[in-house]
């Protein structure tokens, strides 16, 4: 049957053929898609007949056109590297912002290798330094997770306020820090030479965007400009297509 066009009620344009009814058909093992694969060459390598390509397109119901079998159809996934830096990443913007978009399918933040966004703490210039016996209640902030009255004085003398508590982390026995809970803006102390230096922190997250889109309606360079405009940093996009999966090759049936 010919290819047509349709448009669905979203507006996204989607390439449709008729339906027919699928035989029951069982694979004997599995076929792992290579660069440059082709239902007809497998059909030549697997039968001697070019033209029982349908027999594998039958065994692996679950593809809706023969071209997606092999990664080649409309839709095309990719994974998007993101960075953030700065306090707080606001991952849940590139999910309304995509998910809103004419031919995107799908939008999930990490994948299964990276569930969650690596954070690394980067130190900038010193602030200002304070009395070094504060680092007592440092310590004892990493056991309570509260300010102590003398460490929250000399903080806001110097101008910093934690209106709704620090989070103490201890990262070796000469540094401690400490993040605000309402900003996410993150304070490194260091002691050094019999003073505790104050440095703001920036944090560099990183993770990536796996995005599903009708190669009709969007393009990669659209979607990585889209979520550039909402102040990541985007890297080049890794295409995650069929290569490396399998594929169900049935037995041969003499008719």
């Amino acid at each position: 049957m010919p290819d047509t066009v349709t448009t669905d009620a979203g507006g996204r344009s989607l390439e449709s053929r008729t339906l027919r009814l699928l035989p029951e058909v069982s694979g004997d093992f599995l076929h792992t898609v290579e660069e440059g694969d082709r239902l007809d060459h497998l059909a030549y390598k697997y039968y001697k007949q070019p033209r029982k390509w349908w027999r594998i397109c039958d065994a692996n119901a679950e593809f809706m056109s023969p071209q997606a079998l092999l990664g080649k159809g409309l839709m095309e996934t990719n994974l998007y590297p993101v960075e953030w830096v700065g306090p707080l990443p606001l991952w849940f913007n590139i999910l309304d912002a995509l998910s809103k978009e004419v031919g995107i399918e799908s939008v999930v933040m990490g994948t299964h290798l990276s569930p969650l966004p690596d954070e690394q703490i980067v130190d900038g210039a010193i602030l200002f330094d304070i009395d070094a016996g504060l680092k007592a209640d440092l310590n004892t902030g990493i056991r309570t997770q509260e300010l102590a009255p003398d460490l929250t004085h000399a903080l806001q003398v110097n101008g910093i306020t934690f209106s709704a508590g620090g989070r103490f982390s201890y990262v070796d026995d000469k540094t401690w820090r400490i993040t605000d809970r309402s900003s996410k803006q993150v304070y490194t102390f260091k002691l050094e030479e019999a003073l505790l230096n104050v440095y703001e922190s920036i944090t560099h997250y990183t993770w990536a965007v796996k995005v599903i889109h009708n190669v009709m309606n969007m393009t990669v360079e659209t979607i990585a400009g889209g979520i550039a405009t909402l102040g990541f940093s985007v890297g080049e996009p890794e295409n995650v297509g069929r290569i490396g999966k399998k594929i169900v090759i049935p037995r041969n049936i003499v008719v």
